[in-house]
């Protein structure tokens, strides 16, 4: 049993790469946190970045559950965000702060590292193509990654 991040700039293929393994390989796939996870409206802040970071906690125990039932088990992006609040604008949480939270979960072995991981890369004009022919999603934070 393997499961299986991948990673890589919005756009770049990681969610389509997920469904067409799944498809292929009846592999399960842990979709990204803004899909599988409804947010609430009122956490702001610091709060809400502690709860995103939470959720990444609640993706690798799917992960591990649906590990012992699928060969392969893929991550829509890595459940290692230390990236949340500075890609994003957010000045709510350090990365000391974000590296101590998984620190801590990694020693409570509430988390672990995926056993592979692979990284997709494309040119920025690429990717800003990719972004306004998909109609499915906003990419509400593109923008900010290239700003």
């Amino acid at each position: 049993m393997t499961i299986i991040c991948l990673e890589g700039a919005s756009s770049v293929g990681k969610s389509t790469t997920c469904q067409q393994f799944a498809t292929q390989y009846d592999a399960f796939v842990i979709r990204e946190t803004g899909i599988l996870f409804e947010t609430s409206p009122h956490l702001e802040g610091k709060e809400l970045m502690m709860w995103l970071l939470e959720r990444q906690i609640d993706r690798w125990h799917i992960a591990y559950e649906k590990n012992q039932q699928h060969e392969y088990v893929i991550l829509d992006g890595d459940v290692f965000k230390i990236w949340y609040s500075w890609i994003y604008g957010y000045e709510h949480l350090s990365l000391d702060e974000t590296a101590n939270f998984f620190r801590k979960k990694l020693f409570e072995n509430e988390i672990s590292l995926p056993d592979a991981y692979v990284l997709f890369w494309a040119e920025e004009d690429e990717l800003r193509k990719r972004k306004e022919m998909d109609q499915t999603r906003s990419r509400r934070n593109f923008d900010n990654t290239y700003a």
